[in-house]
């Protein structure tokens, strides 16, 4: 077999695979690129989607948490609240913790919470 092609054939076709190579590598070079900012937003993306759903899946805090409660009548010290709830009996309720670390359920209505 010989080389029947013609000079102006051969370098046409060479021609277009320069020219083609070129196309590809520019275009590679630029999607890749973009393919590197991609993933990067996707990560960063995931990342604040992530502390976002963890700051909105918290229930929020007491603001009562962490006041004074002292006793209706007597203004007497009964500790520190940490949290509320409802009982069956008593109703609405503030979990009041003393200084030695007991806690005591008092009713809403018998406790006057104050800041610190």
């Amino acid at each position: 077999m010989t080389n029947d092609m013609d000079p102006l054939t051969l370098a046409i076709v060479i021609g277009g695979a320069i020219v083609f190579i070129g196309l590809f590598w520019l275009v590679g070079k630029f999607f890749f690129r973009l393919l590197k900012h991609v993933i990067m937003a996707a990560i960063i993306g995931v990342v604040i989607m992530v502390v976002w759903y963890q700051q909105c899946a918290r229930p929020p805090r007491d603001p009562n948490v962490g006041k004074r409660a002292y006793a209706v009548g007597t203004d007497q010290y009964l500790g520190v609240v940490v949290g509320s709830g409802k009982d069956t009996q008593l109703g609405d309720v503030w979990y009041v913790e003393l200084d030695k670390g007991i806690k005591h359920q008092y009713r809403k209505s018998r406790v006057i919470l104050k800041d610190q």
